[in-house]
């Protein structure tokens, strides 16, 4: 209800309870989101989300963070999955927004995130995108991705990833099991 996402947004996110069942993977998400916002020297700002999935991953942010979140996915079942469990949190809305995009172009302005991840990077390793689709979205000064170290088509290791990025292969620093620019 509009009152509960009032108070969603004015209330401790980390004190909200998961929509999401106990699982395998709620630690693995749950540890993710942790290392992920470790890598940044704040906690507030914009969050691109790629390849959603089912929410999981925009909750975990959200509960320890003051980020705006923005995910995006493909798979329109999952869309309306998602959008249903974070409305069930009273995030959706106010903290966390879900859309449904066709192609590589995502429909957010230049230079808008202060953080790039993917969901389904944590649960499969896979890279998003090609990374000069999302370039255009990273804040110029601070802005950060961080992704497992995975395969982007079954070809492209996170160092080349990001080095089609600009970045030197110095560049990326390794915390864990993260890799970021």
């Amino acid at each position: 209800t509009p009152l509960e996402n009032k108070l969603a947004s004015q209330t401790d996110s980390s004190r909200i309870p998961s929509p999401f069942a106990q699982d395998e993977w709620s630690d693995k998400y749950a540890t993710a989101a942790e290392e992920m916002l470790k890598q940044l020297p704040r906690r507030t700002g914009f969050c691109l989300i790629l390849d959603n999935n089912l929410g999981r991953l925009a909750f975990e942010i959200a509960k320890r963070s003051d980020m705006k979140i923005y995910a995006v996915e493909t798979d329109a079942a999952k869309v309306n999955a998602s959008r249903e469990s974070l409305s069930k949190t009273g995030l959706y809305g106010n903290r966390i927004v879900v859309h449904q995009y066709a192609n590589n172009e995502l429909p957010y302005s230049n230079y808008f995130a202060d953080l790039i991840v993917s969901d389904e990077n944590v649960i499969s390793d896979k890279m998003p995108f090609s990374p000069e689709s999302i370039q255009r979205n990273l804040k110029p000064l601070g802005g950060t991705i961080v992704l497992r170290d995975g395969k982007f088509n079954e070809q492209i290791t996170a160092n080349d990833w990001f080095k089609k990025l600009g970045l030197s292969t110095d560049s990326p620093k390794k915390k864990g099991d993260y890799v970021k620019s």
